[in-house]
């Protein structure tokens, strides 16, 4: 009669230790896994290098210098620059993304923001952005998971 108490205790931990093993070598969903804490991280922005946009070349050259991604929720900042009169094209993201003005002015389709801005982008907002034609546009770029962009035929006005 012990061993039927114990029984599910039992059993839970060898499903437990079991799925803990086959973990490693078997894709588990991802609702299994265990969310992994993220510690403390600063990071000197001057050592990390300038990354040219690679995707949209054609259409707008801005810059970015990478800072911080949680692995956990894929929340992501970065640094953005983009050189003067650089306008990303009409276009929308599946997901929200904000920016802080940090030098320069920041020129949308809803007005131009000038330092110390804080400016948030809601999900699927068709919208523009870049730099204005006589100044260099650089912001603290803060971005949730899936930022995937999707350009639109809409023509942003000139700068």
């Amino acid at each position: 009669m012990i061993a039927l108490t114990y029984a599910p205790t039992v059993i839970g931990i060898g499903i437990g230790v079991a799925l803990g093993r086959v973990g490693t070598w078997l894709r588990l969903p991802r609702w299994l896994h265990r969310p992994r804490q993220q510690g403390f991280k600063a990071v000197d922005s001057e050592s990390v290098e300038w990354q040219r946009n690679q995707a949209t070349q054609a259409g707008v050259t801005y810059f970015m210098k990478p800072l911080f991604e949680d692995q956990r929720t894929g929340d992501r900042i970065l640094l953005g620059r983009y050189p003067p009169g650089e306008i990303n094209p009409s276009h929308f993201h599946p997901a929200a993304h904000g920016m802080y003005v940090l030098q320069g002015t920041l020129v949308t389709h809803r007005g131009s923001f000038g330092p110390r801005s804080y400016v948030w982008f809601p999900p699927y907002e068709v919208m523009w952005h870049g730099a204005t034609p006589d100044q260099e546009l650089v912001v603290l770029f803060m971005a949730g998971r899936n930022l995937s962009t999707h350009y639109t035929k809409t023509e942003p006005p000139n700068a």
